[in-house]
């Protein structure tokens, strides 16, 4: 099957290796055009948007949207019936999502992260690669949890939250902005 993907950079790349391992022919595309083709003549071919900042992200969605661009999902696990997949988002390999998982629209889950029981990730969020993520968690929309990153269980993380690199989430974020550290703490 052909699916175009949007977004050439570093994420398309990986984005574009896993579906042609899982056997998609890619076509790739940029904010110009898709593999040489205007976006309303993409007609049924799945879309899938790989382009990690959220709120790029979102620009792009909204932009593809008023040609009525078919999203689909890339998911690597058999076992994704225990969770709710929304149009567009995308779990690699060695993710684990565990029970009553949900995940919104144009969702990037990165390389073995763990997601537990019954949480739910908001629309546009990027997930790096073996961030884990306890039970009960929800997180915002266009939010960017960074590489190795934790989040205590039961925590609530409003919208537009960057968490970075290796740090670890331990109460409710309510304001957004830039948060590191252990535990962390607001800098922007």
């Amino acid at each position: 099957m052909q699916i175009v993907i949007f977004g050439a950079g570093g994420m398309g790349r990986e984005i574009a290796q896993l579906a042609k391992d899982m056997g998609h022919e890619v076509i790739f595309s940029t904010s110009e055009q898709f593999g040489g083709m205007p976006p309303q003549q993409i007609g049924e071919l799945p879309v899938l948007i790989a382009i990690g900042d959220p709120k790029k992200k979102e620009q792009v969605s909204k932009m593809l949207d008023q040609f009525n661009v078919n999203y689909t999902n890339l998911v690597t696990s058999d076992k994704m019936q225990r969770a709710t997949i929304c149009k567009g988002s995308i779990v690699q390999e060695g993710a684990i999502l565990t029970t009553n998982v949900k995940l919104g629209e144009h969702v990037f889950v990165n390389l073995n992260v763990t997601i537990g029981h019954d949480c739910t990730i908001g629309d546009f969020t990027t997930i790096s690669p073996a961030a884990n993520i306890s039970g009960n968690v929800t997180i915002g929309k266009r939010c960017y949890i960074g590489t190795n990153a934790s989040i205590k269980e039961g925590v609530t993380i409003c919208d537009d939250v960057t968490i970075g690199m290796g740090s670890v989430v331990l109460n409710d974020i309510t304001e957004a902005g830039t948060y590191v550290g252990v535990p962390v703490k607001k800098i922007k």
